[in-house]
């Protein structure tokens, strides 16, 4: 029996030998201190998932958005705020109504200088029967005159 025993101390003893960690194993394992700070499965339960974030905008998704620096020089609502608005235009003259009113013009213009034409000819007909009418005047007056005195004579 005290074979028996020593044998199986023995084969124990070889036994924790072999499985037993050293000094040296253990070295670089962590301690109770090292983590100590480290998360717990309960503070892990309020974290977000994979799948939490599966739906999320990623960097790539961002990319085509604005920016600060691409939005800073953009007109504000204050800016705006001076600025005609659509209602302010419908009582302007759109570029129709413009060309309309140049069309408008151009024929009144030609009828003003066709008028301005007709009205010199007028006056130069005007003035030609005034001294048609000024002969006939005097001619009048001297006819006249003569009568009187051929009456006078007669008597």
């Amino acid at each position: 029996m005290n074979d028996q025993l020593l044998q199986r101390l023995m084969k124990e003893i070889i036994d924790l030998k072999t499985n037993m960690a050293t000094k040296s194993d253990l070295s670089s394992m962590a301690t109770k201190d090292d983590i100590e700070h480290m998360a717990t499965k309960s503070d892990l339960s309020s974290m977000a998932t994979k799948d939490d974030i599966e739906h999320m905008a990623t960097k790539s998704d961002l990319s085509s958005m604005a920016t600060k620096d691409d939005i800073e020089h953009m007109a504000t609502k204050s800016d705006l705020s001076t600025l005609a608005t659509k209602d302010d235009l419908k009582g302007l003259a759109t570029k129709h109504d413009l060309n309309h009113l140049a069309t408008k013009i151009d024929r009144n213009f030609k009828q003003i200088a066709k008028n301005t034409e007709q009205l010199k000819k007028l006056c130069v007909s005007y003035k030609r029967q005034e001294k048609i009418i000024d002969t006939l005047s005097l001619r009048s007056i001297e006819h006249e005159s003569e009568l009187r005195v051929l009456k006078q004579v007669e008597q």
